[in-house]
C-alpha cells in the first residue's frame, strides 16, 4: 500500500512537470534585412515572448549554449540583438531565449534563423561603341552587377559626388554625342531601402573627337558663271581615305543621284547665286565627315545688245553699193549672233533699194 502511494506522488509530479512544460511561454526570432545581407551591412534580430514583459533575453550562435556578450559589432538592448558591420564569419544559426528576471523561469527555446552573409555584388560598366566615338554619334554605357535585381544604377562622371545619371534600367544612352561630354566615367548599385551600394565600377575614359572637315574646291578661277553653265567641283576630306560616296547640297537641298567626290553640275536658267556644300559617307566609323561650309556660284543671265547698237544711223557710209566693208566693229558683231547677221544683211538690201544698184552688184559680185 506504501509503494502505491509513493507510485502516485511520482505520477502526479511528473503529470505536473508536463502542465508546466506546456504552459512554458514561447520565444520568437526575427531578422532585417533577411539573408542574404551583404559585408559591411547592420543586422537586427527581435526576440518577442508574448505576454511577457521586462525580461531578460540570451542570444546563442550555432548549436551552443554560450550566450553572445556585447562586443565592438555586437549589441544588446532589451529584446533586440544588434550586428553591426557583418563580415563572413557572421554567417550562421542563431536563436535566442527569454528569462524572467527572478532567474525562475525561462521561455522556449525560439526558432533558428540562418543569416548568410555574403561579399558586395561588383559592377562593371561597358562602353558602346568604344573610344574615340565622335560628335552626333550614339553611346550606350551599361552597367552589370552580377548578383540579386532591384538595384538602382547610378553613373558619375570624373570625380562628381552626384550622379550624372541614374535609372532602374541598367542602360545609360547618350544621343548626339558633343566634347562635353568627353571624360571619365563609372558606375555603381544602390538599393535605397537597404542603403547599401555596390563596388564602383571600373572607369572608362570616353574620348569625343570632332568628325573628319569636308571642303568644297571650285574647280575654276571665278566664281561668276552664265546660266545654263556648267561648274566642276571637288570634294576635299583630309582624314581617311575609303570614304564610299559624297552627298552634295545646293543651297541646303541634296542634288540626287550626285555621289562622286569630283562633280559637274548645271547652273539653273534662274539668276542668282547658289550655295554648294558636301560631306562624305563611309561603311566604318566615324561613317560620315562634317558638312563643308558652303562654296557661293553667281549665276547671271545673258545679254544681247539691241540691233541701234551694232548699226547706227550715222554711218551710212560703211554699206557701199554692193559691198559690205572690212569695219572690224561690225565684224565682230556679226560673229556674235545670227540674229545680228540677218539684221545686217536686211540693212543692206534695204540700202540698195534707196541707191538703186544695191542688189545688182551683189548679184554681180556673187557671180
Amino acid at each position: 500500500m506504501k509503494l502505491s502511494f509513493q507510485y502516485l506522488l511520482c505520477w502526479l509530479g511528473f503529470q505536473f512537470l508536463l502542465i508546466c512544460a506546456q504552459v512554458l511561454p514561447k520565444a520568437s526570432l526575427s531578422m532585417q534585412p533577411e539573408s542574404p545581407v551583404f559585408t559591411g551591412e547592420a543586422v537586427t534580430f527581435t526576440c518577442t515572448v508574448k505576454y511577457y514583459i521586462g525580461w531578460h533575453y540570451k542570444w546563442f550562435k550555432r548549436n551552443t549554449r554560450v550566450e553572445l556578450s556585447p562586443s565592438e559589432r555586437y549589441s544588446k538592448s532589451g529584446n533586440v540583438f544588434i550586428i553591426r558591420g557583418a563580415a563572413g564569419e557572421d554567417s550562421a544559426l542563431y536563436w535566442c531565449q527569454g528569462e524572467s528576471r527572478t532567474g525562475y523561469m525561462q521561455s522556449h527555446i525560439s526558432n533558428a534563423v540562418r543569416l548568410i552573409v555574403i561579399a558586395l555584388p561588383k559592377s562593371t560598366l561597358t562602353v558602346v561603341p568604344q573610344s574615340p566615338v565622335f560628335t552626333g554619334e550614339t553611346v550606350t554605357m551599361t552597367c552589370v552587377i552580377e548578383s540579386l535585381s532591384d538595384w538602382t544604377y547610378k553613373w558619375y562622371k570624373g570625380s562628381s559626388v552626384s550622379p550624372v545619371f541614374q535609372s532602374v534600367e541598367n542602360t545609360f544612352i547618350i544621343l548626339g554625342l558633343n566634347e562635353f561630354h568627353g571624360g571619365q566615367y563609372w558606375c555603381k548599385g544602390e538599393r535605397s531601402h537597404r542603403h547599401l551600394s555596390t563596388y564602383n565600377s571600373n572607369s572608362i575614359h570616353l574620348s569625343v573627337q570632332a568628325l573628319p572637315v569636308s571642303r568644297v574646291v571650285l574647280r575654276h578661277s571665278q566664281s561668276q558663271f552664265y546660266i545654263g553653265d556648267r561648274v566642276s567641283l571637288r570634294c576635299d576630306i583630309a582624314e581617311y581615305t575609303d570614304w564610299d560616296q559624297y552627298n552634295w547640297y545646293r543651297n541646303g537641298t541634296p542634288l540626287p543621284s550626285v555621289t562622286s567626290k569630283d562633280v559637274t553640275v548645271t547652273l539653273p536658267d534662274q539668276p542668282g547665286q547658289y550655295k554648294f556644300a558636301c560631306e562624305g559617307q563611309r561603311t566604318s566609323r566615324p561613317e560620315r565627315s562634317q558638312v563643308s561650309s558652303a562654296v557661293a556660284v553667281t549665276a547671271i543671265a545673258k545679254t544681247v545688245k539691241p540691233l541701234s547698237s551694232i548699226v547706227p544711223p550715222s554711218q551710212p557710209s560703211n554699206y557701199t553699193t554692193g559691198t559690205i566693208h572690212n569695219d572690224s566693229s561690225a565684224c565682230s558683231l556679226l560673229v556674235i549672233s545670227p540674229y545680228v547677221l540677218v539684221s545686217v544683211v536686211l540693212g543692206v538690201k534695204c540700202h540698195g533699194r534707196r541707191r538703186g544698184s544695191c542688189r545688182h552688184t551683189y548679184r554681180r559680185n556673187m557671180a
